[in-house]
């Protein structure tokens, strides 16, 4: 930009400011316990340089009440930096130090360089594990027990007695499978 456009765009910024440069200012803060308001995407937040009164209708989102997009609630008593946003009074919480929720509502996420593919749905996993240990247990164990009492003399190891020494060593070595699900990350 030339010296004279230069000027120009500081006198109208002049001229439409009324003499003087508009900033917005960012200020610490805390979040007032039990004020996150979900529906109307707002909280309080008792702001560093006030004493004992919080102030209202700090927005958790960008454009006003939208619930979409990307936004964190934060947790109770967390510090946090707020802005505002637009004019005076407007004000948006840029930051908190701690969040009981982070929702990003219609992004793609990708971890690494999206090599590895997706995420496995944890349900259709626990689905296809339980049809595994369906089939053994109702499939393959008393196919086993059939085959080996049918085969071979009553008293031989592939006979009766085999087929009862493999349904008693079968029996105390169960398949156990612990809860995968991780609290913290949710799909869906």
């Amino acid at each position: 930009m030339g010296q004279y456009a230069a000027k120009n765009a500081k006198l109208i910024e002049e001229i439409a400011h009324g003499g003087k440069k508009q900033t917005y200012p960012l200020m610490s803060g805390k979040i007032v316990a039990g004020s996150v308001d979900t529906e109307g995407m707002t909280v309080k937040v008792l702001l560093s340089v006030d004493e004992d009164v919080p102030t209202e209708d700090i927005f958790l989102n960008v454009v006003l009440s939208n619930v979409g997009g990307c936004y964190g609630l934060p947790a109770d008593n967390a510090d946090c930096i707020v802005g505002e946003i637009d004019g005076p009074g407007r004000w948006e919480l840029i930051r908190a130090s701690r969040y009981t929720k982070v929702v990003i509502q219609g992004v793609a996420i990708q971890f690494n360089d999206g090599s590895l593919g997706g995420l496995p749905i944890l349900q259709k996993i626990v689905d296809n594990q339980n049809a595994i240990k369906n089939y053994i247990k109702t499939v393959l164990e008393p196919a086993i027990n059939t085959g080996l009492t049918g085969v071979g003399v009553g008293s031989a190891a592939s006979g009766t007695t085999g087929a009862t020494d493999f349904g008693t060593a079968i029996g105390t070595n169960t398949i156990t499978y612990e809860d995968m699900e991780n609290t913290n990350i949710k799909q869906g």
